[in-house]
């Protein structure tokens, strides 16, 4: 068997050469490319019976050929399939128990290298390879036959493979094949006789004649040329024609897929308008280039924008705003909490330095809003934290002084956001005092919501000298600031940080926030969680069940300080009229 295998890979080295050396073209068809085959056919047996009998086999390959600009390509080749080996005559049935006929079935499995050859249509191949081979022995009934079910040998082996084909190309992609592949076994157990009992001199083996069509993937550019070489007269019939371009944008009518585009409107090859961001509105009618690929676009090439907010669908992570409503850049509702910066002209002049203290004088300091607190978070500004540490330095040197922080705002929300609001600014200057050592007890902090405006709320320089926290002496003796040390827990507490689930947490009313069965009481929200781990100290050291809530708002956080939690909404307002309110 060794010969013959050799003999055919000589014979086909051979007549490849010489019919490359004599074919014009240049480049092989299956060069870089990855080719499927179904096949089909029949199986012709070699073993110890003497007639081979036909029976279906089926087979399925891939392979992929190498790059060249060779008529020769390399390649490797896997390939599976299945059928059965019939065959009768020869074998004495007289003895030995040895059947009349055998069926039997085979799947098979291998791998190995390729060589194809371009010829033009036709592209000779040739395989060597290894398999892995499954059989069951049987008689033409079904029946087992005897070895194969005492077991006498495993029915599972590695077989030697080779195959000769020829594949017509009918086109750039797909081609019929026809192949014969041989399968020389290792054993002599195909037909379940050994040459023990046979008497035979050689393993069995088997071979498949097939038919088939394949599909070839990433075909070669090269290829292209080979038409050009075998049709030149077709090629000059095509130059010869009239050429007409009745839009005028360069491609041939005969060659345009789109007929009467605007004159000046730059086209593919194809004469189609070009659409540089692939989003089915070309560029001369594109108002929003460069659209990401995939995202939905109205008729002027923008990206839909269903609840007009200004941001664009795919980047809105809020839908469905109600319309007017300012948002973020992620489409998300601002609640304007804060103003916007103040003109220089008109920004309220605020000297890093305070003074002393004259003992037991009135003495009034007012923080602007504008430069002092983050526009986004409310939270202080450097400026802010310059003025309050030279405040709370002033207010060390002056121990038995105490002072009312009224916060104030415009009238551009409801009264109770106003009031939230203001009491929350006048909270975040308190909160700083007392994180320098200052006596929480020397303070009093109020929520005056728009109360007692200093200018008109009609123009933007109006409205931001009206939010402010101002500092006024307390010349009465009695401490009125109700976070004061030693508060008893109320029975109506519950202190189970687990028992109020966060991520349903949504505004009441004032300072209050439920979760839909506990409530809340938020005091501040901090951008910086140290910050807010120094006011939930104070809070603690001063007896109130105080927490940190860490909330996500557009692309950052805010560590929001809470006391909690209480089973009704009336329980929580008692608890924040009598320790934090007025």
């Amino acid at each position: 068997m060794t010969k013959i295998i050799s003999a055919v890979i000589i014979s086909f080295t051979f007549v490849s050469i010489a019919l490359s050396q004599s074919y014009s073209s240049d480049v092989n068809p299956f060069s870089g490319s990855f080719t499927l085959m179904l096949e089909g056919g029949t199986t012709v047996t070699k073993t110890d019976y003497n007639n081979s009998l036909p029976a279906f086999v089926g087979k399925i390959s891939a392979d992929y050929f190498l790059h060249t600009n060779s008529r020769v390509a390399l390649g490797i080749k896997m390939f599976g399939g299945f059928g059965t080996l019939r065959a009768n005559g020869g074998a004495d049935t007289s003895v030995h128990n040895i059947a009349s006929s055998i069926k039997t079935p085979v799947y098979f499995i291998g791998i190995g290298p390729e060589l194809s050859v371009n010829l033009g249509k036709f592209c000779p191949y040739f395989f060597m390879g290894l398999s892995y081979l499954s059989f069951y022995p049987e008689d033409s009934t079904g029946t087992r036959l005897p070895r194969n079910k005492a077991g006498v040998y495993s029915k599972t082996e590695l077989n030697y493979n080779f195959e000769f084909g020829v594949k017509y190309r009918l086109s750039r992609q797909f081609s019929i094949n026809a192949a014969v592949t041989g399968h020389v076994s290792t054993h002599d157990y195909l037909d379940d006789l050994p040459n023990s009992i046979s008497t035979g001199y050689h393993n069995d083996q088997f071979y498949t004649l097939t038919l088939g069509i394949s599909y070839s993937f990433l075909e070669s550019k090269e290829s292209g040329n080979e038409e050009q070489v075998q049709e030149p007269v077709q090629v000059q019939q095509e130059i010869q024609k009239p050429v007409q371009d009745q839009d005028h944008d360069g491609v041939p009518d005969y060659l345009d897929k789109c007929p009467n585009t605007p004159s000046g409107v730059a086209v593919d090859k194809n004469g189609c308008p070009l659409d540089s961001d692939h989003d089915g509105v070309p560029d001369y009618l594109d108002k929003c280039s460069g659209t990401p690929s995939g995202v939905a676009v109205d008729k002027s090439g923008c990206p839909l924008d269903s609840d007009h907010d200004g941001v664009p669908d795919y980047l809105d992570k809020c839908p469905n705003t109600a319309p007017g409503v300012k948002v973020d850049s992620t489409g998300c509702p601002i609640v304007e909490t804060k103003p916007q910066q103040v003109k220089p002209e008109v920004k309220p002049e605020i000297k890093p330095e305070v003074k002393s203290l004259p003992k037991k004088v009135n003495y009034g300091l007012t923080l602007f809003d504008a430069g002092n607190f983050d526009k986004q978070y409310g939270s202080l500004t450097a400026s802010g934290e310059r003025i309050l540490d030279s405040l709370s330095q002033t207010l060390n040197s002056n121990p038995n002084s105490r002072w009312r922080i009224d916060g104030y705002i415009d009238n551009m929300g409801s009264d109770s956001l106003n009031k939230k609001v203001s009491l929350e600014r006048a909270l975040t200057v308190y909160y700083y005092l007392v994180s320098k050592g200052l006596q929480s007890t020397r303070f009093d902090v109020y929520g005056e919501g728009a109360q007692n405006p200093l200018s008109t709320d009609t123009t933007e320089e109006g409205r931001a000298l009206n939010r402010r926290v101002t500092f006024t002496e307390i010349k009465e003796a009695a401490p009125v600031m109700k976070t004061t040390e030693g508060v008893k827990p109320s029975s109506n507490i519950i202190t189970d940080t687990t028992a109020y689930n966060f991520s349903n947490d949504s505004f009441v009313e004032g300072a209050i926030y439920t979760d839909g069965k506990l409530f809340s009481i938020q005091l501040s929200s901090w951008l910086q969680i140290d910050k807010a781990e120094q006011r939930v100290a104070l809070l603690k050291a001063a007896g109130h069940n105080a927490m940190i809530w860490k909330a996500r708002i557009g692309n950052g956080y805010r560590y929001r300080v809470r006391v909690g939690f209480f089973k009704t909404k009336s329980d929580a307002q008692a608890y924040y009229q009598k320790y934090f309110a007025q």
